[in-house]
């Protein structure tokens, strides 16, 4: 099971995130965690107004793991991410009001991955064992709610690189590779098939400073 320190000396153990009906901000229905789409989904949780500031660091970071896992594995439905609002039940009467602020808070491009849950706080809390809901949370779970990664408040290259390394997955994009019959925009024509070009001491750029040992320009070339 997935643990989290939360400061404490003892680590806290994850439990099951529970089975609960949720709708996105445009009302359509969906029931967590057997309706979302991926075999792993990033849940982005937030109980207050004011951690959304958080939670949108997050939203870059769920994008990238996203693209690099699609590419990974050549499959669009390995991993999906979602932002998940959690209110009282009380507050259930007053959804479209709520609904309505929020999309106005989020980006457009996430109102369908946004869910909102009406419950018990504390219950729901309770019964995946997290601390309080004092603070935003990010938790990766599988189709059957097993919670297999879980962080909380405001991302970080630390909580990043651990999950990237949970995931087998870079952090960076990876540079692309360079062609040796491609031509270099900006450079100087070269002669194919000599001393092959570096890009590792800096930028490659036409003009004084281009490298020696790259074989005489094309037109001398030919003179010979």
């Amino acid at each position: 099971m997935a643990n989290l320190h939360f400061g404490r000396s003892v680590p806290i153990i994850f439990h099951t995130f529970p089975k609960v009906g949720a709708r996105n901000l445009y009302g359509e229905r969906i029931r967590i965690p057997e309706e979302l789409r991926g075999s792993l989904n990033m849940l982005l949780i937030s109980f207050k107004p004011w951690q959304l500031e958080q939670v949108d660091g997050w939203r870059t970071s769920c994008e990238m793991v996203g693209d690099r896992l699609s590419v990974k594995h050549r499959r669009s439905d390995v991993y999906e991410f979602y932002q998940v609002l959690v209110f009282q039940r009380w507050k259930w009467p007053f959804q479209w009001f709520l609904h309505w602020r929020y999309r106005r808070k989020i980006p457009q491009e996430w109102h369908r991955r946004t869910l909102v849950i009406y419950t018990s706080v504390r219950s729901f809390v309770n019964s995946m064992n997290l601390p309080d809901p004092m603070r935003n949370y990010a938790l990766l779970i599988d189709p059957s709610g097993q919670i297999e990664w879980g962080e909380h408040e405001e991302v970080s290259t630390e909580k990043l690189d651990y999950l990237c390394d949970l995931l087998s997955i870079e952090r960076e994009e990876p540079a692309p590779e360079v062609d040796d019959e491609s031509t270099i925009e900006g450079s100087e024509e070269r002669t194919i098939g000599e001393a092959p070009l570096s890009l590792d001491e800096g930028t490659v750029s036409g003009g004084e400073g281009q490298g020696q040992g790259q074989g005489a320009p094309a037109e001398a070339k030919g003179r010979a």
